[in-house]
């Protein structure tokens, strides 16, 4: 005896699509009404990609992101995660907006910090390198009066 509903069971060609490492074009649309949205009702795909493209802006701070996150990439993950947040009926809605922006000034403001910190390290040093060198540049008195 089965258990679960039919929406449980997973999709056999989009755990095959998930777990291929290939770059292939995206499946065509099919008539499942996730694939073609009703006027007024929420593109899944589009909310799932708009979660992995705020993923990908972290490239900001990893450059190296921007090789795993490619077009190709983007629309996978949001073909295998529509069907996951149209289940939950989870979308970012008016707050999309704020969670891109965070993730986008995030790494932004780490990169402040670091620019920061290294630039009062080279003063400190800046400082204490003439500090020296004006110590060694003054002759010492010798003369014993």
């Amino acid at each position: 005896m089965e258990t679960g509903s039919e929406s449980s069971r997973p999709d056999p060609a989009l755990l095959a699509a998930a777990a291929s490492t290939e770059r292939r074009p995206i499946d065509p649309p099919t008539d499942r009404p996730i694939d073609r949205p009703i006027e007024g009702s929420t593109d899944w795909r589009a909310e799932a990609r708009d979660l992995w493209e705020c993923v990908a802006t972290l490239s900001i701070r990893f450059p190296s992101i921007a090789k795993v996150y490619t077009p190709e990439r983007l629309d996978r993950l949001a073909a295998a995660w529509a069907p996951v947040l149209h289940r939950h009926n989870l979308t970012f809605g008016k707050f999309a907006i704020y969670f891109v922006a965070g993730t986008a000034t995030l790494p932004v403001v780490g990169l402040t910090y670091q620019a920061i910190r290294d630039d009062r390290v080279a003063e400190r040093a800046a400082a204490e390198a003439a500090s020296k060198a004006s110590t060694e540049a003054r002759p010492i008195d010798r003369s014993v009066g």
